[in-house]
């Protein structure tokens, strides 16, 4: 179980990190420009972190599932 535990956090602060640095950085402007009108004026942080708690999930369980075919 806590492997599991390890391999969610550490997904979760790479995933973090990787998306902190895309979308405040390299892709901006070209964000902006493609997606500018359907943007908020302020992001829903709840829904940003709902979003990224269950996508991790989604990332380990993929990734022990083809784990578990190989073996």
């Amino acid at each position: 179980m806590s492997r599991l535990v390890v391999a969610y956090f550490a997904a979760l602060a790479t995933l973090a990190v990787l998306d902190f640095l895309w979308l405040g950085f390299i892709a901006k402007g070209f964000i902006q420009a493609q997606v500018g009108p359907l943007m908020l004026e302020r992001p829903n942080w709840t829904a940003a972190m709902g979003f990224y708690l269950v996508f991790i999930v989604g990332i380990v369980i993929s990734s022990l599932v083809s784990r578990v075919l190989r073996s």
